[in-house]
């Protein structure tokens, strides 16, 4: 390997390429691109604005690079990394330095790259970089660190193996062709990292050093490093961290991406999977259908991008669209297209429909509809407005671009490096830099049946699938055997040994009945999937389809004598041609505007029922407007069948407007209608030119479709789509299961899913009469009063004109119309109040997917209303606590793959949350162990040094003053104060003020006194989900370490819930905090509750 031997020598002979950064004008920052003498390639970027600094790698290897015999080596690699160097051995130091300042990490491997990232406040940046360069030079890969986070690992694997998502990504990876490595499976378990390894005599350990050394080369690798240092000095830590990166001169040709390269996918003469229908069983309650073509690659032609013409046009849904044409006939609910994977060497490109219970059944006329519509876009050829509109919208995206975090730009940059010029690595993804119809018009050529793989994937098929395969599943053999072993301990040979037997024995059954190395298998039998199970059966198209979908003249025919018509989008009514900015212009030496900005202003003598703020924005200066409203209506949430009816009414909203919508919404102007338990909010932002336009259409819609005729096919559509979401709720993820049962305990008013399904269920009081009586009779029967927030490039005048459109919209006679909502019907939500005696409240239940194989555990230590000085004090814990919980419970423990720390806020009450998802243990072993962890956490404050507690707290002050980053963060954080109606506007520069009094006694007390096994006004919340009936139970726990935190005895839980029914009486039993009182200027009542609020926590 080369290397330079020191920072001087690096400097002297690293290459710097001063080629300007092609950059929007009003972006102040600095850009320099170099290549250090290693070879490595580096953008640095100083923002002298920037509070936090943030680094990427990007190293060119992933999973395709994997060794046969070793399935996610690249992924275990990942992991391994962060588990010690050389210079820095001890395991989760990075995670805890982190941590300390305010940052965060993560990584993730991909099929021909990983990428590994972090952000930290800006003081810390060298220091950070000192720990993550090392990452690169000499990772340690310890034998004990080894053993554990192979559990880790395979625990990852768990946690996909119900996830539809993974499952059919690797279905329709296993398709390419024998041998591609596009075939293989990326995230490894411990069959395929430690038990078939041991059965053929490997060491994964040395495995791991020789793939790194194999793959991690500086020549392969791209770096970005965004802070607020001068370039001159990003550019000599470059060199001094990063010139020792090992340049083991690897090329671009290395065995397996030059494999990779080649088209995976076989045609169906060839024993491949193109030109065959793939029918698919989920987990879910899924209807999905998607055309997947393999074509040329596009990466060759980044700078007319025939891709993105082809998906805007494919997946377009103004009047004239395929999926306006499947609406109508109620086959299909929505519709995606564009470049799905590729490499240098081969594209994919997908189109996919989330297809309707009668479209589930009408595939055959969907596909035939499809390729009409493939017709029509190729045989019209490329169209030279489209291709200028997409050229002048992006060019305005990129001209207006808003700053964005320092870590989404470095993350961008450094991948960005792998495929564009220096010079253009900021427009290289955006900008369409010239026009190539001859390009464009061999790819949509490429759009031929003869090259593509259609998926149906329902439930429709279970039948059928089980009468071939049965009822039970087997555990797909990529799973750990069922006696997993503690970590690091030796293995059983025996069982390795039958685990490889069984890997070997599924690998035949892929194959079986096929003589070729085309990679589809057999076809027209039901098949198991090697990794996740899933079960699949393929056949071949039939040659009439494809000769009929091969008929381009033919079918744009047909498509043009559709009812609707099919045809190419019409022009965009929603371009903006009009950028003035209201507020005077800074120029670029001038400092930076005030932080925090100001707050917004309540203006008076608006429309009665309207409470208008506002607030010009001065400090991004770009050409747009955000205009949020909330309209209070008692009705929406009186009831489980109001709120059901009220999110149906969104929803059927955005369906009757999405014709004329789409258009603004390719022109960066978006909206977004909800229900919430106060009523409906109304989002609307972009470009300020057109935005008004867009509002007045959405404020008519929502007033007409309560005074007319609810479209019963239609209905029917969000009502099935409605049922099936709540369906696969209860599949979800364990801990996210978890999460809405606390949520439901901890909330009041909380109707509840079951009660949602219920209602659903019922036709005869679901149904499209019952939801235009209840939008024209019921939902602002009650009256309304509507909040309205205008921020941005918007003058005073024009926030008064927003709040007249929508007075005169909602706020007028009549039964469709609203009056002023009373006093006294004002909607109110509250947080139970938790007692604070034994051992609290345990609510345990299973999933409801039989198959589940994890665990999870959700534990709430409530605390009380929010106020500063208790806010500062859980942050501080929070922070001390997260790095040493994740390193004790998932790293040396290894209890599972999800170990979370974070604050739970409830109607404005704080609390401590954590949460464990685990295979390897079940829901007692897991709160012993987290209630163990906690018991001995205290002596971890009291010995926590002088200097590392004020490291602590200037990382928490310095989070709390970071500047917004994009206009939307900003109107989000006033807007979260508005619609909860708390107005605590100064709310992070009140915590601030908390945290610089803060010492280490006062967080010690708060520890001892409230949240510790033993605290007196510990007030628990448990909530666990054990694995599904199917699957199989937990091993028994290994012997703890002996540092290990002791087991502690547990009080008895108080209440012990387990049915809906516990859960209501419990509520109806319990006492509840008061509503959040809005903390307006002079407002004694609000001063009166919070002193009240305060004086009972001090009694507590």
């Amino acid at each position: 390997p080369r290397m330079a031997t020191d920072a001087t020598d690096a400097r002297s002979a690293a290459q710097s390429d001063e080629s300007p950064i092609i950059k929007p004008e009003a972006d102040a920052r600095s850009y320099l691109f170099l290549t250090l003498p290693n070879r490595l390639r580096v953008m640095l970027v100083s923002d002298l604005e920037a509070d936090k600094a943030a680094a990427c790698m990007d190293v060119h290897v992933g999973s395709v690079s994997d060794p046969e015999k070793l399935p996610g080596l690249a992924h275990f690699l990942e992991h391994m990394l962060f588990l010690g160097t050389e210079k820095f051995p001890k395991e989760g130091e990075y995670h805890e330095f982190l941590s300390a300042h305010g940052g965060a990490h993560n990584a993730y491997t991909a099929q021909d790259d990983t990428v590994y990232y972090f952000d930290v406040v800006q003081d810390s940046f060298k220091p950070a970089l000192e720990r993550f360069s090392q990452f690169f030079v000499a990772p340690l890969f310890t034998e004990a660190a080894t053993g554990r986070e192979l559990s880790a690992v395979d625990s990852e694997h768990g946690n996909n193996l119900q996830s539809d998502m993974w499952r059919l990504f690797q279905l329709g990876k296993g398709l390419a062709r024998e041998g591609h490595p596009l075939g293989k499976f990326g995230t490894g378990s411990l069959v395929t990292l430690r038990d078939e390894p041991a059965a053929r005599g490997y060491n994964v350990r040395n495995s791991l050093f020789s793939f790194y050394e194999g793959h991690y080369s500086a020549n392969v690798m791209t770096l970005c490093l965004y802070g607020r240092e001068s370039i001159e000095t990003l550019r000599e830590w470059a060199h001094e961290l990063f010139a020792q990166v090992p340049d083991r001169e690897l090329g671009p040709d290395m065995p397996q991406l030059a494999v990779a390269a080649n088209p995976p996918f076989a045609t169906r003469e060839e024993g491949g999977a193109l030109g065959t229908f793939c029918r698919v069983v989920p987990v879910m309650e899924l209807r999905l259908l998607t055309v997947c073509w393999q074509m040329p690659p596009s990466r060759p032609h980044w700078r007319s991008k025939p891709l993105s013409y082809m998906g805007h046009v494919l997946g377009h849904e103004s009047e004239g669209s395929l999926l306006h044409l499947l609406k109508d006939r109620g086959w299909a609910d929505s519709l995606s297209a564009g470049e799905s994977s590729g490499t240098d060497g081969w594209t994919s490109f997908v189109l996919s429909l989330e297809l309707t219970e009668e479209g589930d059944g009408k595939v055959t006329e969907i596909l035939d509809v499809t390729f009409e519509y493939v017709a029509a876009l190729r045989g019209a050829g490329p169209s030279p407005r489209i291709l200028a509109e997409l050229a002048g919208l992006a060019e305005l995206s990129f001209k207006f671009e808003e700053k964005g975090s320092a870590l989404s730009r470095a993350c961008l940059m450094a991948n960005n490096l792998r495929h564009y010029p220096p010079a253009e690595v900021l427009v290289g993804g955006m900008l369409h830099l010239e026009s190539d119809e001859k390009a464009l018009t061999s790819f949509l050529d490429a759009l031929d049946p003869a090259n593509v793989l259609v998926q149906h994937v329902s439930k429709r098929y279970e039948s059928e699938a089980v009468a071939e395969l049965g009822i039970d599943a087997p555990t797909a053999v990529g799973a750990p055997a069922a006696d997993i072993e503690a970590a690091g301990s030796i293995v059983d040979i025996k069982a390795a040994t039958a685990a490889v037997e069984a890997l070997d024995l599924a690998a035949a059954a892929v194959a079986e009945g096929d003589g070729s190395v085309g990679g589809a298998g057999a076809l027209d039998v039901w098949r198991r999937e090697r990794w996740y199970g899933t079960r699949f059966k393929l056949t071949a198209i039939g040659s009439s389809d494809l000769l009929r979908w091969s008929d381009v003249p033919a079918l744009a025919a047909a498509a043009s004598k559709q009812q609707p018509p099919l045809r190419l989008p019409e022009e965009n009514p929603f371009v903006p041609t009009e950028f003035s900015i209201v507020a005077p212009l800074r120029a670029l030496t001038d400092p930076p505007v005030a932080h925090p900005p100001p707050p917004p202003t309540k203006l008076g003598g608006g429309p009665t029922g309207v409470a208008l703020w506002y607030k010009l924005d001065k400090t991004f200066l770009k050409p747009r407007t955000a205009v949020y409203v909330q309209i209070k209506a008692a009705g929406a949430y009186v009831s489980a069948e109001a709120s059901v009816l009220s999110n149906l009414f969104s929803k059927l909203l955005a369906d009757a407007l999405t014709a004329y919508a789409y258009h603004a919404e390719c022109a960066e102007l978006h909206y977004n209608l909800y229900n919430t338990t106060r009523g409906l909010v109304l989002k609307v932002g972009g470009y300020s030119h057109k935005l008004g336009e867009l509002l007045r259409r959405l404020l008519d819609k929502i007033a007409s479709l309560r005074g007319e005729a609810v479209r019963a096919d239609r209905f029917e559509v969000y009502r099935e789509q409605q049922t099936l979401d709540y369906a696969n709720f209860w599949r979800g993820q364990p801990y996210a299961v978890a999460d809405y049962t606390a949520s439901a305990t901890l909330e009041t008013p909380k109707w509840h899913v079951r009660e949602y399904q219920a209602f659903l269920a019922d036709e005869s009081r679901c149904s499209a009469a019952t939801l235009r009586e209840f939008a024209e009779r019921r939902l602002f029967a009650d009256g309304i009063d509507v909040d309205v927030l205008v921020h941005g490039n918007a003058t005073e005048e024009d926030a008064r004109a927003y709040a007249t459109l929508i007075s005169e919209s909602l706020l007028h006679p009549g039964p469709a119309g609203g009056v002023p909502l009373a006093t006294s019907r004002q909607p109110s939500a509250r947080c139970v109040r938790l007692p604070k005696v034994g051992g609290g409240v345990r609510h345990i239940s299973a999933s409801n997917n039989k198959d589940e194989s994890n665990a999870a555990l959700d534990l709430t230590l409530q605390l009380g209303p929010a106020n500063p000085k208790q806010d500062a004090l859980l942050g501080f814990v929070t922070a001390v606590l997260e790095p040493r919980a994740f390193a004790q419970l998932r790293t040396t423990e290894q209890l599972g793959y999800i170990v979370a720390t974070a604050t739970r806020w409830v109607h404005g009450v704080r609390a401590l949350r954590m949460v464990v998802q685990s295979k390897t243990a079940g829901v007692e072993v897991l709160e012993e162990r987290v209630e163990a962890f906690l018991a001995r956490f205290g002596e971890t404050l009291a010995a926590l040094p002088a200097e590392e507690f004020e490291r602590y707290r200037s990382s928490l002050i310095e989070a709390r003053l970071q500047r917004d980053k994009t206009l939307a963060e900003e109107t989000g954080r006033d807007w979260a104060e508005i619609a909860g109606g708390t107005l605590q506007f100064d709310r992070n520069a009140r915590e601030v003020e908390a945290l610089r009094a803060l010492t280490p006694q006062e967080v010690l007390e708060f520890w001892k006194e409230n949240l510790a096994p033993s605290a007196p006004n510990r007030a628990k919340l448990v909530v666990a989900v054990r694995p599904g009936a199917a699957a199989e139970p937990p091993p028994p726990p290994p012997p703890l370490a002996a540092d290990a935190p002791p087991a502690v005895q547990m009080a008895p839980p108080l209440f012990e819930l387990s049915t809906d029914k516990d859960l209501l009486r419990f509520k109806r039993s319990m006492q509840l905090f008061p509503c959040s009182v809005p903390s307006e200027p002079q407002d004694a009542f609000a001063t009166a509750v919070a002193t009240a609020l305060a004086a009972e926590h001090d009694r507590a």
